[in-house]
């Protein structure tokens, strides 16, 4: 499943580009963040709980930060296990774009869940993956727009 969006923020690339790699940031901003700890400069360690539909998902996972390209255009690469999802992964590339007010976050996303949590349908899926996205976003904003 891929999914597109963009939200404008008031702060600049720079703010942005830092809080996507500070850990503790990431924490707050993450649905479900039960644990992130940095294990090298661009690995990250995580433990995610999140409800899709009527099944709670817990994975274990890393995300690795590609920063080619960075500050104005970089990518996440995410894998995780768990007892329901067996295997998941996925990545996001973020590019940030100056306009008047502050900068234009726009991301393209690409998600792939195991076998039993894609029984719940695409369509449901998709849904929870944007609700979700849009709250990682919403609060991201929120942090650096202080």
């Amino acid at each position: 499943m891929e999914l597109n969006d963009e939200i404008k923020i008031p702060a600049t690339i720079n703010d942005i580009y830092v809080a996507l790699n500070d850990e503790l940031v990431l924490r707050k901003c993450i649905p479900g963040c039960e644990d992130l700890v940095r294990i090298s400069t661009n690995e990250l360690e995580i433990k995610v709980a999140v409800k899709l539909g009527l099944i709670k998902v817990k994975f274990l996972g890393r995300v690795v930060l590609n920063n080619h390209g960075a500050p104005e255009t970089f990518l996440l690469i995410g894998e995780g296990k768990g007892r329901l999802t067996k295997m998941s992964k996925g990545w996001v590339r973020v590019n940030l774009k100056p306009y008047d007010q502050g900068t234009i976050l726009s991301y393209t996303s690409k998600v792939q869940f195991g076998e039993k949590v894609t029984k719940l349908g695409n369509q449901v899926i998709i849904r929870i993956v944007k609700k979700l996205s849009k709250k990682f976003f919403t609060k991201l904003a929120g942090i650096v727009s202080k």
